[in-house]
């Protein structure tokens, strides 16, 4: 029977398998995943190739995955991978998501809290509206996260703006903030 309970974890919060498969084949389709496996214990690569054992993980072998390629490859690829997490049936729920707000990119901003909740638990996810087309994206972890979960992160908005079909959505500039947090300045015209 899959884990649907939270489970206490030294990181403080947990990733789903869908996002777990969704690594993996990123990493697979961007033939990393060999790299990967040369520098991840048995333990953490077994997470990868069986994402779906269970419903919600430790995010300790994606954040490893990510930090090995940031490292080796740069903040770029990470964004790339953290792209191709998305799966098309995700960026589908966005689009219907966004078309029940009336292509409202404000309101869909202050919804994606909600919307990232399927990937991710324990991590905060709040939209602070700054103008009326744009406003800061900050997400806030339990603990110090790495520096390619931002990457990661910033990829898969950038996939996720895009299937939305609203004109311009972006993401400006990322950086980290206090309070081991992750501000994206995100607009749209």
């Amino acid at each position: 029977m899959p884990n649907d309970q939270p489970r206490r974890t030294v990181e403080g919060y947990e990733v789903s398998s869908h996002y777990v498969v969704g690594f993996a084949r990123s990493l697979r389709a961007m033939n990393l995943f060999e790299q990967v496996r040369g520098q991840l214990s048995p333990q953490l690569m077994e997470v990868l190739e069986t994402g779906t054992s269970s419903r919600w993980w430790p995010p300790t072998a994606p954040e490893a995955a990510a930090t090995f390629v940031h490292e080796r490859h740069g903040e770029q690829m990470v964004e790339k991978l953290g792209h191709g997490i998305m799966m098309p049936s995700v960026a589908a729920a966005f689009k219907t998501a966004v078309m029940s707000l009336k292509s409202d990119p404000a309101a869909f901003m202050h919804k994606f809290n909600e919307f990232s909740a399927a990937s991710v638990r324990g991590v905060k996810v709040v939209f602070d509206q700054l103008e009326s087309v744009s406003g800061d994206l900050v997400i806030t972890y339990p603990r110090t996260p790495p520096k390619s979960n931002g990457a990661l992160w910033k990829g898969a908005l950038v996939r996720t703006f895009e299937s939305t079909g609203i004109p311009k959505l972006r993401v400006e500039s990322m950086r980290f903030a206090p309070f081991s947090s992750f501000r994206f300045d995100v607009r749209w015209d």
